[in-house]
């Protein structure tokens, strides 16, 4: 009795790290996807020579936010903003 027991704490567990590995993947892919999105809007900002330009407030964007982020568009008090902080 205790090997089908153990056997089915097994099963659950490996089925449980699959659909955990499986969502971690779709949320990466997600994820990969915007990033990307905003690289390639940070290009278009910089063929334009607007880069390092807040787009809502249009204020520079500290350089500290564009080393970490560089795709980022918006200010940091801009972002904050967005975010509801």
């Amino acid at each position: 009795m205790e090997e089908i027991a153990a056997t089915n704490d097994n099963h659950l567990a490996e089925t449980a790290t699959a659909t955990l590995g499986r969502e971690i993947d779709y949320t990466l892919g997600e994820h990969s996807s915007e990033v990307l999105a905003q690289i390639d809007a940070a290009l278009e900002r910089i063929a334009q020579g607007t880069y390092g330009i807040c787009t809502s407030c249009g204020r520079e964007i500290a350089p500290q936010r564009l080393e970490a982020y560089p795709w980022a568009s918006l200010c940091i008090d801009c972002k904050r903003r967005t975010e509801g902080r």
